[in-house]
């Protein structure tokens, strides 16, 4: 890489010292931990759509004025929201399950991501 101008060079050593001297330092992290942070983005991730297809069951049975918003908006903060949705499907589909799936899949995303948290913060001692 080459470094025009004494001024560039030094906000580019500020910001990237590795690149400057000609050596780029690599971060090792473990395979384990690779595969604990992505185990934990799946189970999160698919927790998230099982909400998605929650709401969508629920939107089909409430009126079109009562619907709940996939996304975020105002009227609905988080709890709230989480809230009604499980209130509504507890009431719509009574022998469902799709909830306690959903709780556990998050459940298991966090035990996963704290076990690749506390694997590095053993790495990097």
């Amino acid at each position: 890489m080459r470094v025009v101008g004494s001024r560039f060079r030094m906000h580019l050593e500020c910001w990237f010292p590795a690149l400057v001297g000609g050596l780029v330092s690599m971060i090792t992290v473990s395979v384990s931990v690779v595969v604990l942070l992505a185990a934990g983005t799946t189970f999160i991730v698919t927790s998230n759509l099982v909400l998605y297809m929650m709401i969508g069951q629920v939107n089909r049975k409430l009126p079109e004025d009562q619907q709940i918003p996939y996304f975020f908006s105002f009227s609905y903060p988080y709890a709230t929201k989480a809230a009604t949705i499980k209130r509504e499907y507890k009431r719509f589909y009574l022998n469902s399950h799709l909830h306690t799936v959903r709780v556990v899949l998050n459940v298991l995303g966090f035990i996963f991501m704290l076990a690749a948290a506390w694997q590095l913060s053993h790495f990097w001692r």
